[in-house]
């Protein structure tokens, strides 16, 4: 599955549906941020991708719990495993957004993404700290890489998943352009979004649903503020 339209594809798309508003005004903004925004609440959790997926491995050592490793397009952590070294078998490990430091020593049950050091290295915390060496191996999504122009591409999402993007880029398009149909677009993308996401559980869709929401409301009360402010200067 490649990854071939960029967003200047897609901003070609929007304009049509938006009457040809401007949405490319000044340095490729309002167009650049909203599509940033779309892309990572797409690559962001609770949301998980095959495509996105990549493996993490390291050997732990007896009475440590820390392992800083480098990853720089580490987004977050789906699961993990521990291999016992004597019978080669992997025995899952409970994903924790923080662990404690823990004097316990025996196979560990529990990972954590416990601190990233914003320079690619992140370090993952084991726990009870591992009471001999095992061979770690973590499944994790990759973080949403930053669009900085519209030739960029929606990397790594790939084209069949186009018409999800292009309607959260619309939804945002018609938000910040006052369009009156912006609900029905926004739904539009955030239906076309859950309908791909089939694993996903009622809390993980609801706290979702919640907090596009609010980002939503954020942004129509900002544009509706700078509307208000021309329009007071005018009179």
């Amino acid at each position: 599955m490649a990854s071939t339209r960029n967003l200047q594809a897609s901003v070609n798309w929007v304009l049509p549906h938006l009457r040809f508003q401007p949405f490319n005004i000044s340095a490729q903004q309002p167009a650049l941020d909203s599509a940033n925004l779309i892309l990572q609440t797409i690559l962001g959790p609770p949301f998980i991708w095959p495509w996105n997926r990549f493996t993490i491995t390291f050997t732990a050592t007896a009475n440590v719990q820390d392992y800083p490793v480098p990853a720089p397009t580490f987004g977050f952590l789906e699961g993990g495993a521990c291999i016992d070294p004597s019978t080669n078998k992997p025995m899952e490990m409970s994903v924790k957004s923080r662990l404690e430091a823990d004097s316990q020593s025996e196979r560990p049950s529990y990972v954590a993404a416990q601190v990233d050091d914003n320079a690619g290295t992140i370090t993952f915390r084991l726990m009870p700290a591992p009471d001999r060496g095992y061979p770690i191996v973590l499944t994790a999504q990759r973080k949403a890489p930053i669009m900085t122009s519209l030739a960029c591409f929606w990397q790594p999402i790939p084209d069949e998943l186009a018409y999800v993007y292009d309607h959260g880029l619309l939804s945002m398009g018609s938000l910040l352009t006052s369009d009156p149909r912006f609900q029905i677009y926004g739904q539009r993308f955030v239906a076309h979004l859950l309908g791909r996401q089939t694993g996903l559980s009622e809390m993980e869709r609801n706290i979702f649903l919640a907090n596009w929401l609010q980002v939503t409301n954020m942004l129509q009360t900002s544009q509706m503020k700078t509307q208000q402010g021309i329009a007071a200067r005018q009179v």
